[in-house]
């Protein structure tokens, strides 16, 4: 008890004498500062939060009063403004979540330990690290773009339209989003477990 009581008075008159010799014994005014503009930034931003936040549900008050949220959240896609829901892109987020978890968490996994523990330590095994911790900085963008391109050309000539499992996955644009997901995704999963 004594020793951590020493150790605390020790670090608080080791701070109190840094701070007088950073301060010159008197007020710390460009700290005072600083926090000042910081805690003003702050406000301003909250305050714009709050107030975008209030507009959105000002907003949308006529249309859930006259739909209701479970109207909102349970309604199909249309053109027209006034009916429309969002079921689809929540339904959408997660078979892509499901793409994700199914393709890049156990092919990253594998990779990442593969990597770590089994791979010989060679100029080509340098290589591919390199390769990967570059391919998780590239922009999400980018990514799309190569998804696009890429899956989207292949799933076209795959199969047609009418395809058992195209009506199951909803054609090529699900399958085309969840790869490029997992692609994404595949270099950071790899990083992370290699570390871990």
């Amino acid at each position: 008890m004594t020793i951590a009581f020493t150790r605390r008075r020790q670090r608080e008159a080791t701070a109190e004498a840094v701070r007088k010799a950073i301060t010159g014994g008197g007020v710390d005014t460009a700290g005072l500062v600083f926090k000042a503009l910081v805690a003003g930034c702050l406000l301003v931003i909250m305050g714009l939060l709050i107030w975008l936040f209030a507009d959105v549900v000002l907003e949308a008050q006529p249309y859930l009063a006259e739909r209701g949220f479970l109207g909102f959240l349970g309604g199909t896609l249309s053109s027209q403004p006034g009916t429309y829901g969002v079921s689809q892109g929540i339904i959408g987020s997660l078979w892509i979540l499901v793409f994700v978890a199914v393709i890049a968490f156990p092919v990253g996994v594998a990779a990442g330990v593969y990597l770590e523990e089994y791979a010989v330590d060679s100029r080509f095994t340098r290589l591919v690290n390199l390769i990967i911790r570059n391919l998780a900085g590239v922009p999400s963008v980018v990514y799309g773009i190569l998804g696009l391109a890429v899956f989207k050309e292949l799933l076209g000539a795959a199969g047609d339209d009418n395809a058992a499992w195209w009506q199951f996955t909803g054609g090529p644009t699900l399958i085309t989003a969840g790869l490029t997901m997992a692609i994404l995704v595949l270099p950071i999963v790899i990083i992370t477990s290699a570390e871990a």
